[in-house]
C-alpha cells in the first residue's frame, strides 16, 4: 500500500484539489535510521565547517601574504640562465660573472630579507594582519622590493639578450632560460607595483596578480593569445621604456615549449588536451606544468584534477608523518618543517587507520614503514605508534631523525627499541661540524656520536639494538669531499651500522644559498666519489636498483607469498654491496660474483620455479647458479664458498636473519638514492617510484609527487593541520619544549671566551 501511494504521489504535478481520507498519522510514514542519521551527520559537519570558515579565510589571507613576498621562482630562474651561461657560453666570462653577481645581491638584498619578512607575517596576529599600520607596512615592502629588483634584473637581462653559441642545444636552453627569467621578473615587478598603491586584500591581490602576469606574457610573448591589452604597448618586436627591456632582436622570439604549455593551460586546457594537440606524451605536458605547480603558479589538483596516476610498483617503502614540527631549522630540509605557519600531527588513532591502509594494499602488501616528519621523535606518542606497526606485521620499522632525542635521552631510545623499532634512519651529513654548521645551522658532530654510542649501550645492556643507516644529504662543495670519510666511519662503527645511503640535494624547500645552482651532484658523481677516495670500488661493481627485483621475485614463488620487488626506474638510485673482514679490509661483492649472470639465471629459475610443483626444489638449482657465478680465484681469503653461498640463499628465503648472525664478515650496504626536483621531474619515474607517503585520507602518493613535481605535502599538510598560534594555545608546555630546543647550545669554546 505504501508503495502504491508513493508511486501516485509521484505522479503529481500538484496537490490541488486532492483530499485526505483520514489523518496522516507518525505511524504511517516510513523513515530510514541510516538516513537521518546521515543528515544529522552533515548537519553536524556543517556547522563545523561554517565555525572553522572565518579561520580557513584567515589562513588563506595569510597565505597570499606569502606569496606576495615568494621571490624563488624568479631567484630559481636567474639561478637557471647562470648554471647555463657556466655550461655551455664559457666565451663570456664576464657575463657569467655577472650573473653570480647578481645571484649573491638577490640572496643578500632579497630572499634573505623576503624570509625575515615571512616571520613577521607568520608572527603577526590575525587582527594585526588587517590593520592599516601593517597593511601600510606590505605597501613600504612592496616598494623596498621593486627598487632592489630594478636594480639587479633589468640591465642583466639586458646585457645577457646578445649571449649567442655554436651549440644548437645550447641556444634553445637559453631561448627558454631567458624568457622563464623575463617573465618572471615582469610578473613579479608589474604585481609588487600594483600592490605598492592598493591596500592588501585577497580579491585586489587575486587580480592584481591575474594582470600582472598576463600582460608579462604579452610582453615576452607577443601576439601568443588574444587579449586585449588595457593600455597601448610596444610592438611585437620591442618593450617601452617602462618594461625596462628591449627585446632581442626583431624577429619574433621562439616561445618557450615549457610556456607554450603553461599558455595552453592557462587558456583551459586539460594537460590530455594540450597533449594531443601539441603532439605530446601526457607525461611531458606533466612535467612542463611542473615547475608552475612548485612555484604556485598553477595548484596542483587543477593538473591532476582528482585522476588517479597508474602506478607501477608497490610500495617498498611507506612514509607517514608524525608531525611537521621540528627541534631543528635546516636550510636543506625538502619538509619545510618550521616555516609553514601551521601544525601538522595526525592523532594516533589517524596514525593507525594510516598503517592499515598500507597493510592493505593489493596485490602486495606493504611490509616496511618509516615515521618521519619534521622530527618524528618530537611526537607524543611515538613509541605507541612504533608498537601498532609492529602489531601490524610490519616486518621493518624505521625512524627518519636527526637524532638529538637518541642522544640525550637514552631512556627514550631503549623505549623504542623495546617496542619495536628496526632501524634509525640517522641524518648524517659529515664528519666535522664546519658541515653541519653550514647546511643545519648548528654543530652535530657529537650528537651523531651520541646516537651511536647510546646504541652501542643498548647493544651491550639488552643483546640486541636497532641498526643505524647513515643518511647523507650530499650537496657539492659542501660534504662530497667527505663520502670517503663517512664510509671509514660506517665501517668502524658496523656493530650498529649496517648502511650508508647518499641522498644527492633535492632543489626544494628552503635551498636558498651557496649557489644551489653549482650544489647539483648526481648518483653516479657519487659512485665515482666512493671509487676515487676508498680505492674499495669501481664504476663496475655499481647496479641500479631493479637489478634485485629477480631475486625479490624469485623469494615470492619459492616462499608463496607475494613479496615487495623493486621495479623501479634505474635512475631512481644505485648501490653496491661491501664485505668486510676483521681487519677492516673491503671487497665489494661484484667483484668476486658475476652478478649480471646470475640475476639473468634467477629469472630463468623463477619463472620455471612458477609453473613446478615441487618449487622448493629449485633451491638446488640457484646453489649451482651461485656455484656458477662465483669467481674462486677472486674471492677474500678467509672467505669459503659454502659459507658465503649459504648466507645469499638465506637472504632469500626466512633464515636470514639466523644466518646471517653466524657468518662472520662484515657486510655494509652502500647506496644512493636521487629523489626529483622541479629542474629534473619525470613522470615515469613517479609511476615506477616504490617509496611512498599515506595521507591521513589513506591515499598513497609517491615521495617525488609528495615533496616536488606536483608536491602534495602542502596540501595535504593544511587540509590536516591547525594554524600555529591554536595548537600553541592548546599546547603550551609542548610549545615551550619545542622553542627551548631550538635554541642553540653553546659547546665549550664559547663559554670559555664569554
Amino acid at each position: 500500500t505504501h508503495g502504491q501511494v508513493y508511486v501516485a504521489l509521484s505522479r503529481c504535478k500538484s496537490l490541488e484539489g486532492l483530499v485526505l481520507a483520514s489523518q496522516i498519522q507518525p505511524r504511517n510514514i516510513i523513515g530510514d535510521a541510516r538516513v537521518n542519521d546521515y543528515i544529522a551527520r552533515q548537519q553536524t559537519e556543517a556547522e563545523k565547517s561554517i565555525e572553522a570558515l572565518p579561520a580557513l579565510k584567515e589562513e588563506y589571507y595569510r597565505t597570499q601574504l606569502y606569496d606576495l613576498f615568494n621571490f624563488m621562482p624568479l631567484f630559481a630562474a636567474e639561478q637557471q640562465l647562470h648554471r647555463l651561461l657556466l655550461e655551455y657560453f664559457r666565451q663570456f666570462p664576464k657575463l657569467t660573472n655577472y650573473h653570480g653577481t647578481v645571484i649573491d645581491q638577490l640572496k643578500q638584498k632579497v630572499i634573505d630579507v623576503a624570509l625575515r619578512w615571512r616571520t613577521v607575517i607568520q608572527q603577526t596576529s590575525a587582527e594585526g594582519l588587517h590593520a592599516p599600520a601593517f597593511l601600510e607596512r606590505v605597501k613600504r615592502s612592496a616598494a623596498y622590493f621593486v627598487t632592489e629588483l630594478e636594480e639587479m634584473l633589468p640591465d642583466a637581462i639586458e646585457k645577457t639578450k646578445m649571449a649567442s653559441t655554436n651549440n644548437k642545444r645550447g641556444m634553445q636552453l637559453f631561448d627558454e632560460r631567458y624568457k622563464d627569467l623575463w617573465l618572471a621578473y615582469l610578473s613579479k615587478d608589474r604585481l609588487l607595483r600594483a600592490m605598492e598603491e592598493t591596500p592588501f586584500t585577497v580579491s585586489a591581490y587575486m587580480q592584481a596578480k591575474q594582470e600582472a602576469t598576463l600582460d608579462a606574457m604579452d610582453v615576452v610573448m607577443p601576439g601568443s593569445r588574444p587579449r586585449k591589452r588595457k593600455s597601448a604597448t610596444a610592438s611585437p618586436t620591442t618593450t617601452s621604456s617602462t618594461d625596462g627591456i628591449t627585446s632581442k632582436s626583431a624577429k619574433t622570439p621562439r616561445v618557450s615549449t615549457y610556456v607554450q604549455t603553461y599558455t595552453l593551460f592557462r587558456q583551459g586546457k586539460t594537460p590530455q588536451q594540450i597533449a594531443d594537440e601539441r603532439h605530446l606524451a601526457l607525461s611531458t605536458i606533466l612535467s612542463h606544468l611542473a615547475p608552475y605547480v612548485s612555484s604556485g603558479q598553477i595548484s596542483a589538483d587543477k593538473v591532476i584534477d582528482g585522476e588517479k596516476v597508474e602506478m607501477l610498483s608497490p610500495t617498498a617503502l611507506a612514509n607517514i608523518d608524525l608531525t611537521n614540527r621540528c627541534n631543528m631549522n635546516c636550510p636543506i630540509c625538502f619538509a619545510n618543517a618550521n616555516d609553514a605557519g601551521y601544525v601538522y600531527e595526525p592523532d594516533f588513532d589517524t596514525v593507525c587507520k594510516m598503517l592499515d591502509a598500507l597493510r592493505g594494499e593489493q596485490p602486495i602488501k606493504c611490509t616496511a614503514v618509516q615515521f618521519s616528519g619534521g622530527e618524528p621523535t618530537v611526537y607524543p606518542r611515538l613509541v605507541d605508534v612504533i608498537k601498532a606497526a609492529k602489531e601490524r606485521k610490519f616486518a621493518q620499522v624505521q625512524i627518519a631523525t636527526n637524532g638529538i632525542v637518541f642522544a640525550s635521552h637514552y631512556d627514550k631510545l631503549k623505549e623504542c627499541a623495546q617496542a619495536g623499532l628496526n632501524t634509525v634512519y640517522l641524518q648524517f651529513d659529515g664528519m666535522d661540524d664546519d658541515i653541519y654548521m653550514r647546511s643545519r645551522g648548528r654543530k652535530m658532530m657529537d650528537v651523531k656520536k651520541g646516537v651511536i654510542a647510546n646504541l652501542k649501550k643498548l647493544k651491550q645492556e639488552t643483546g640486541h639494538c636497532p641498526s643505524v643507516v647513515l643518511v647523507v644529504t650530499t650537496v657539492r662543495g659542501l660534504n662530497d669531499n667527505q663520502i670517503g670519510d663517512i664510509l671509514r666511519f660506517a665501517i668502524q662503527n658496523r656493530d650498529v651500522v649496517r648502511g650508508v645511503n647518499f641522498q644527492p640535494v633535492a632543489f626544494t624547500g628552503r635551498v636558498t644559498h651557496e649557489e644551489v645552482s653549482e650544489g647539483r651532484i648526481t648518483l653516479t658523481d657519487v659512485a665515482k666519489a666512493v671509487n676515487e677516495q676508498t680505492g674499495w670500488t669501481g664504476m663496475q661493481d655499481w647496479y641500479p636498483v631493479p637489478v634485485v627485483s629477480g631475486i625479490s621475485n624469485y623469494a615470492s614463488i619459492i616462499l608463496g607469498t607475494n613479496k615487495i620487488t623493486f621495479p623501479t626506474h634505474p635512475h631512481c638510485g644505485l648501490a653496491t654491496y661491501l664485505f668486510i673482514d676483521e681487519n677492516e679490509n673491503v671487497f665489494p661483492m661484484p667483484e668476486f660474483i658475476k652478478v649480471e649472470q646470475f640475476v639473468k639465471g634467477l629469472d630463468e629459475i623463477a619463472m620455471k620455479a612458477e609453473h613446478a610443483t615441487f618449487k622448493k626444489l629449485t633451491a638446488l638449482k640457484v646453489r649451482k647458479l651461485l656455484m656458477n657465478c662465483l669467481i674462486e680465484e677472486k674471492m677474500p681469503g678467509g672467505m669459503t664458498k659454502n659459507d658465503l653461498i649459504e648466507t645469499l640463499i638465506s637472504i632469500m628465503s626466512k633464515k636470514s636473519k639466523s644466518t646471517l648472525a653466524k657468518f662472520s664478515w662484515g657486510m655494509m650496504y652502500v647506496g644512493a638514492m636521487h629523489f626529483q626536483d622541479s629542474f629534473n621531474y619525470d613522470i615515469e619515474r613517479v609511476r615506477r617510484c616504490s617509496i611512498h607517503y599515506v595521507t591521513p585520507d589513506c591515499k598513497i602518493i609517491p615521495f617525488c609527487a609528495y615533496n616536488s613535481g606536483i608536491e602534495m605535502r602542502v596540501e595535504t599538510e593544511k587540509k590536516f593541520s591547525v594554524p600555529l598560534a591554536e595548537w600553541k594555545e592548546k599546547h603550551k608546555e609542548e610549545a615551550k619544549q619545542l622553542e627551548a630546543a631550538l635554541i642553540v647550545p653553546k659547546d665549550a669554546d664559547e663559554e670559555n671566551k664569554e
